[in-house]
């Protein structure tokens, strides 16, 4: 029996498709986009890399109310 998902894989292909052919098409503006959203993060900290060192280097360790 076909499912709602089997019924979107070949319309979900095209578009995939499509998208892969206007980035092949455009490639010189789809990389400076890419760079400006990449600033973009950056400036305004979107997704965070300062998250690799939250704690400013220093790694404290607290255990029920108490730093160990």
């Amino acid at each position: 029996m076909a499912s709602v998902v089997d019924s979107l894989t070949a319309p979900l292909s095209v578009i995939n498709a499509l998208i892969v052919a206007l980035c092949l098409k455009n490639q010189d503006s789809l990389k400076q986009s890419i760079e400006t959203l990449d600033q973009l993060y950056d400036d305004y900290q979107i997704y965070g890399r300062d998250e690799m060192d939250p704690s400013g280097g220093e790694i404290e360790i607290f255990h029920q109310g108490s730093r160990v």
